[in-house]
């Protein structure tokens, strides 16, 4: 009988590791017969050492607990939502938050779905009131956010209006239109302070210091 090289199992058990195309069931009974392929070979002298076939065991018998996850739960948990909408980490790392209640733009519901982040904190600062914000064109234009609201006159609902028909190609994006209305810089902006107190900073100080 020829001698069993462990170096093949490790290797098989990569391919299957790796491969996309075998179905979870096979990966599964693969690895199962390799165990008992293993285990017969250590018993007949197969030049496998204790510490050896320990440790291909051992992952062997995590790569079956994963794909046996995997078959149960074939939501792949693990996908780090990376996404254009997501943080840049991923919305596994960092989920993005929640609207702070339910809103419509010029009409159209909302949703975290299709929002970045960016668009989503913005939104949360909307408080009902009359905003200005820069068109395209570097005219001012007004923005106008109106609460429904419960019994007790707390919003419900916030529902942001302005000029579409007419003037639609010249409206900016929901993140400029929104920061305009609400005084929020830019992160280039603030760079840019940043920068500037910098250099006044530096032009303080006494020559030599």
């Amino acid at each position: 009988m020829a001698i069993v090289d462990p170096k093949t199992y490790m290797k098989k058990a990569q391919e299957i590791d790796d491969t996309d195309t075998q179905s979870l069931q096979e990966q599964v009974a693969t690895l199962a017969a390799q165990v008992q392929a293993m285990t017969t070979a250590a018993a007949k002298g197969g030049g496998i050492d204790a510490n050896t076939l320990e440790a291909m065991l051992s992952r062997v018998a995590l790569m079956t607990a994963a794909a046996q996850d995997r078959l149960l739960h074939p939501d792949n948990r693990e996908h780090p939502g990376i996404s254009c909408y997501s943080y840049p980490e991923g919305d596994l790392k960092r989920p993005r938050p929640e609207l702070k209640m339910p809103m419509t733009w010029v009409g159209y519901p909302l949703t975290t779905d299709t929002l970045t982040y960016n668009e989503i904190a913005l939104l949360n600062q909307a408080e009902p009131g009359e905003y200005t914000f820069l068109r395209t064109d570097k005219t001012m234009d007004r923005m106008v956010v109106e609460a429904d609201r419960d019994n007790l006159g707390r919003p419900t609902r916030l529902r942001f209006a302005f000029e579409v028909k007419e003037r639609r190609d010249t409206l900016p994006s929901m993140v400029d239109q929104l920061r305009v209305a609400f005084s929020v810089k830019s992160p280039e902006q603030e760079e840019l302070e940043r920068l500037r107190a910098e250099v006044e900073r530096l032009k303080a100080q006494p020559v030599g210091a």
